[in-house]
């Protein structure tokens, strides 16, 4: 079998949502590719408000704003989590495509810190 990615991922877990810092780079190539991403779960004030599977209705503090949003289901059809997230690959970005190491990249752990603050604050306004 071959792999053709090599993937590292630090996540931030807690019973409402969930952050994701994802590095990722291709065997092929010397680009890194870096990725944030949040799991919002049913009892997050927020799940609800997200009411349609579209990037742009989705307001969260995203590097370029949110270029990736899915849906996930149970077996019965019911939605278990909201998958929303945003890449590095922006115009003026290609500085990430550098950084190989946690530490280089510590712009994009910055934005994941931000992330999680925005997300503990909205849990917490409703709740």
């Amino acid at each position: 079998m071959k792999f053709d990615h090599i993937l590292t991922t630090w996540r931030y877990k807690s019973t409402l949502f969930a952050v994701d810092v994802v590095h990722w780079q291709e065997t092929h190539s010397i680009a890194h590719h870096w990725n944030v991403y949040v799991y919002i779960y049913p009892d997050h004030p927020m799940f609800d408000k997200i009411e349609e599977e579209r990037i742009r209705l989705v307001s969260l503090p995203l590097h370029g704003g949110a270029s990736y949003h899915k849906w996930f289901y149970d077996s019965t059809g019911a939605v278990i989590y909201k998958k929303i997230g945003s890449d590095y690959h922006h115009a003026y970005d290609s500085r990430f495509a550098g950084y190989s190491t946690k530490d280089e990249a510590w712009e994009v752990f910055k934005d994941a810190e931000v992330l999680i603050q925005f997300m503990e604050s909205e849990g917490q306004n409703e709740n």
